[in-house]
């Protein structure tokens, strides 16, 4: 009454308020972020470290061993992954949900500094610390060509591109590939060394150890106290090449240039990167959290604009992946959804309650939700996203709810007229009496529909990163809805209604007319409800039961696959494949692509190094392909058929290759999450060979299932490594050490970095190689006695004397799972789910027990859907808890709030049927739509039991005053009548009030199963992901309002005849009392 008074007294002020509401939130939907998904930030730091020459046993035990023990302690810990391969080491170390890794990230890199003692000398550097999450993976990337030499183009993306791009705000990263550095080589030629006696190492040590700048301190010059310096830094190449080396027996300086070649040139091919056969550079750029895509999209167009205008034309660049244009493709389509949602809402209305200002009145209710819920989201830091999208789209039934039921009451009273047709009311008497009679009820339900996302948004880790913004844009949309029902309403209606008089009824609608026939049909049926309660209470278990065993039946998922037009090959070719057989084969595979995918937009191939966003290294027998599509709407076929049909081609044409075909967009960045995707399974436990052993036996079963299209295990015996065993005791005797050797060895086969040529010209900087020519030819026992080592005795002995040469299959590599030794065993499916793989896994590790010592753990997409919803059904329960809880407090009773919820667990036979007709599974987002529904569903029992209570009320008041009953002050009229009068009056009562809701009831109901059905229905780029959310909801809300109808009523029947009889019982005891 009061809002309302405020809503007709002060039209002025809601007026400016009005017009505020439309500009702010013009501005807030104009300057806030729009992005494809919403930021997910994982709590995890990833730790890189390169120990170039090194197997993967040498790197675990002396890299990742020392650094794992220490990692170990690090506060609010978690748990620790690791990847130890030849040359090169990952570990991800996950914190705890909640935990910000930027804040962990100087304690790791300060650990690392102080560890470095403890680590070899040969590692390429400190190991890299660097924080995990979406931004690690590029949101656009292109490819560069010029008609000149690689080398010139890779010096101007290098010097001149990369520093325009990085002043881009919001750019976090640029990776470069296929671009090639020029570095100072000095190859050394070991017949000249040999011939001076010259070791390795020793041109090693004093390369090292004359390139150096040094502070020393202060010291006093001229009379004053000044800073010294010492720089012995290289000033030329030429500098270098005279560096003494050595001496001969007469005296004369051996400089480097005699025992080596001194150049400054861009070191050969370590893998290429082609598109349709030819050799192209691919620049990959990477934004902040707080990044805008589409304005860094934008900003990197303009700058190769730029670039092509400088070059004269010489350049072409090729966009391959433009995030921008996925970002507002799927905007589109699901503002297209919700628009379409939105006029499907107001013809209904329009409809239902034939009078075209009062659907204006509601139909202007959704844009100033809108407007409120925007200028809330840029508050509250919420970027538009498809997510946050959705949850407007999702809540523009729920928004028109509080406006109809509003309205409806308040045109009862504006239509009520005496028998001249003269209206009883007023149109300030009719919105005073409308809103004072629904208030508390439109209130109660608005609430319980945001109270159940309170549990969802606080919810922490991955799940509450993905249903954060959506959840906070219901609740803001909602919330809004009830301000514009509460106050907005009664403001417009105030404007839009005369007080004229006579009031014509209009002519019913064929909708209307329809309507009445319903109601007709809708009393009779109800009435039979109401006198066949035990054949009623019968139906509804067995719905309940049939509700509870459609949940068997439902296939689960993470997150919906999603068709974003790309999609990445990886091939994994046998150990031995030389750099150019890769790319001979990758070329193959390319030409097999075009062959079977003619929708391939763009291929990027790369020969000798992976696509994995995440490589640290690279491998000349690993390849791989980024492919785009044209859009979803120029081809006919979905991408996951695509997928299948290139994993079987390149599968058969590549038999001795392992081939791994994978969706990209959201999906590859879910892959990325959860280690992989699809279906994996890790064994735990501390001999590699017995992993090994179980997990072969494992793969092979899975490859034996019709639903799986490949499997693999982590690691393989596949890697082979020429091992020099040194005999210690030999060594010692010799004066030599095994260092000394092995930094020998090194040098000759691998070539080491020495140190940083600066240019003192243009202060760029090279890295300085030191190599040898022997690095060329193939190594041998024989090779071995041209190696020679230098005694300290000034003896030479060479290396076949001191070690022997063995070739071992090792690992290629070596996983670690909480410091344990692991491997994965992973399975790409045909479908999303994984219910089916995992029960048969479990049969067959049920049959074939594991070893002792060995354990499991889910990985893949079992372990974020079992990370996901156990937290999100828990939401769900507490959720619940909090509606009823929130119904008790309106009505201040237990049983009737009781009530009410019982009607929540019929809405699951509808979500399944709705997700069974669709082809969906039951994943994180279509839980989502069940939580929603939990507070939707709610909505229509308050108002219905709220409007009957008030009819019992009054009938039972009236009732008693005809009868000249009085009670005091404080005490109930129930059970003061007769039970046949108070029986009479509750039948009445609950049709005439079912009847009266009916209209509203319908119409709420509709426009929110009617306004999602474009959402339920909606195809193109993101659809997938939100899709099921309407689904969901369409299906659960359909089946609820027919219980909401039918069986709430009688429910209400057969609780409250137990009330009357047990207080007529109570009465008449009273009465003989007396």
């Amino acid at each position: 009454m009061k809002i309302a008074t405020l809503s007709v007294k002060h039209s002025a002020i809601l007026s400016m308020i009005l017009l505020a509401l439309a500009v702010f939130g013009f501005f807030s939907i104009a300057s806030t972020n729009m992005e494809f998904i919403p930021d997910i930030d994982m709590p995890q730091i990833f730790v890189v470290a390169v120990y170039p020459g090194a197997s993967a046993e040498d790197v675990e035990s002396d890299v990742v061993d020392v650094l794992e023990d220490n990692f170990v302690t690090l506060p609010d810990f978690k748990s620790m992954d690791s990847q130890s391969m030849n040359s090169a080491a990952m570990i991800t170390i996950t914190f705890q949900d909640g935990v910000n890794p930027e804040d962990q990230l100087n304690e790791v890199r300060n650990r690392i500094s102080q560890m470095m003692s403890d680590l070899p000398s040969g590692l390429q550097g400190e190991p890299t610390a660097l924080v995990g999450g979406a931004t690690m993976l590029p949101i656009v990337s292109f490819s560069v060509e010029s008609s000149g030499d690689t080398a010139s183009l890779s010096e101007y993306i290098n010097d001149t591109l990369r520093p325009q791009l990085t002043r881009i705000p919001g750019v976090s990263t640029i990776t470069i590939s296929g671009s090639m550095e020029p570095e100072v080589s000095v190859k050394l030629r070991m017949d000249d060394l040999n011939a001076r006696g010259i070791s390795p190492l020793t041109v090693y040590q004093i390369l090292s150890a004359s390139n150096i700048s040094m502070p020393l301190d202060t010291a006093i010059a001229e009379g004053r106290r000044i800073d010294l310096r010492f720089d012995g830094r290289y000033e030329s190449l030429d500098e270098i090449k005279a560096l003494p080396v050595g001496g001969t027996d007469s005296g004369e300086i051996i400089r480097l240039s005699d025992v080596a070649d001194v150049s400054l040139s861009y070191p050969g091919e370590d893998y290429y990167v082609t598109s349709e056969g030819k050799d192209i550079i691919v620049v990959e750029v990477a934004k902040r959290a707080d990044g805008n895509t589409i304005q860094i999209t934008n900003a990197v167009k303009d700058v190769l604009d730029e670039a092509v205008k400088e070059t004269g034309g010489a350049l072409e660049f090729h966009m391959i992946k433009d995030d921008s244009e996925l970002v507002l493709s799927s905007l589109k389509n699901v503002i297209e959804s919700g628009v379409l949602g939105i006029l499907i809402a107001v013809l209904i209305i329009f409809l239902f309650i034939n009078d075209a200002k009062a659907t204006l009145a509601i139909g202007l209710s959704i844009p100033l939700s809108c407007f409120f819920t925007f200028i809330v989201m840029k508050v509250a830091g919420i970027t538009i996203n498809i997510l946050s999208i959705s949850g407007i789209v999702v809540s523009l039934g729920s928004i028109v709810d509080a406006s109809i039921v509003v309205l409806d009451q308040i045109y009862r009273y504006y239509q009520d007229t005496d028998e001249n047709g003269k209206g009883k009311y007023t149109v300030v008497e009719s919105i005073y009496k409308g809103t004072g009679v629904v208030d508390k009820s439109v209130i109660g339900s608005n609430l319980t529909t945001v109270v159940v996302f309170i549990p969802v948004v606080l919810l922490s880790g991955l799940v509450g990163d993905i249903l954060h913004d959506i959840s906070l844009t219901f609740m803001f949309a909602i919330g809004s809805s009830l301000v514009v029902a509460m106050v907005y309403m009664p403001y417009l209606l105030k404007h839009f209604l005369k007080d004229d008089g006579v009031r014509l009824k209009k002519k019913d609608s064929f909708a209307v007319k329809g309507l009445i026939q319903v109601e007709k049909g809708y009393g009779k049926a109800l009435g039979f409800c109401m006198e066949h309660t035990p054949f009623i209470i019968v139906i509804a278990l067995l719905v309940l039961a049939l509700t509870i065993y459609s949940l068997t039946s439902v296939n689960i998922s993470f997150i919906p696959s999603t068709d974003n037009n790309d999609f990445y090959i990886s091939i994994d070719f046998p150990t031995g494949y030389t750099l150019e057989e890769t790319r001979e084969a990758m070329d193959e595979a390319e030409r097999i692509l075009y062959e079977k995918v003619p929708e391939t937009e763009t291929a990027i191939v790369y020969s000798g190094k992976s696509v994995d966003a995440l490589t640290v290294s690279n491998s000349e027998n690993v390849g791989g392909m980024h492919v785009v599509l044209v859009p979803v709407a120029d081809r006919d076929r979905d991408i996951h058929e695509i997928i299948l049909e290139m994993q079987y081609a390149l599968s058969a044409a590549i038999p001795d290759a392992d081939v791994q075909v994978k969706n990209g967009g959201f999906d590859y960045l879910v892959g990325y999450m959860s280690g992989g995707g699809g279906y994996g399974l890790t064994l735990i436990g501390e001999d590699e060979h017995v992993l090994f052993e179980y997990a072969e036996g494992l793969r092979d079963f899975l490859l034996t299932e019709p639903e799986v299209v490949s499997a693999e295990i982590s690691s393989e015996y596949d890697s082979t490594a020429a091992v020099m065993n040194a005999s210690y005791e030999y060594l010692s005797s010799l004066g030599l050490s095994a260092t000394e050797a092995a930094m020998t060895s090194a040098i000759v086969f691998n070539g080491m970095d020495t140190g940083i040529y600066l240019d003192p010209d243009t202060d760029q900087r090279y890295n300085i190689n030191l190599s040898t020519d022997a690095a060329d030819v193939p190594v041998s026992q024989q090779m071995l006695e041209s190696l020679k080592l230098y005694t300290q005795a000034g003896s030479v002995v060479s290396m076949d004397a001191v070690a022997d040469l063995e070739m071992e299959t090792e690992l290629s590599s070596i996983s670690h799972t909480d410091r344990a030794v692991s491997l994965t065993v992973s399975a790409q499916l045909t479908g999303e789910s994984t219910t089916d793989i995992q029960r048969r896994v479990s049969e067959y590790i049920a049959a074939n027990p594991l070893p002792d010592g060995v354990t499991t753990d889910v990985g893949g997409i079992d372990e974020l859907i079992g990370d996901s919803m156990g937290p999100l059904m828990q939401a769900l329960l507490i959720s619940l808890f909090l509606v009823y809880m929130v119904i008790v407090l309106i009505y201040e009773r237990f049983d009737q709030p009781f009530l009410i919820m019982l009607t929540v667990p019929f809405c699951v036979i509808g979500v399944v049927l709705s997700l069974a007709v669709f082809g969906s599974s039951m994943s994180m987002v279509s839980l989502l739509g069940v939580v929603t529904l939990g507070g939707m569903l709610v909505n229509n029992g308050i108002i219905l039991v709220d409007y009957i209570n008030q009819l019992e009320g009054e009938s039972r008041d009236k009732a008693a005053k005809e009868r000249g009953i009085t009670i005091k002050e404080g005490e109930s009229l129930l059970g003061r009548l007769s039970y046949e009068t108070e029986m009479a009056m509750l039948f009445d009562n609950i049709k005439r009030g079912t009847a009266t809701r009916l209209r509203p009831i319908l119409m709420s109901s509709l426009t929110t199963i009617l306004g999602v059905i474009p959402m339920a229905f909606a195809k193109g780029e993101g659809s997938e992901i939100y899709a099921p959310l309407g689904q969901v909801i369409m299906g659960g809300l359909t089946t609820s309002t027919f219980i909401t109808l039918f069986l709430m009523p009688t429910f209400y029947f057969i609780l409250e005849r137990h009330k009357i009889r047990k207080a007529c019982d109570w009465t008449r005891k009273e009465d003989k009392k007396i």
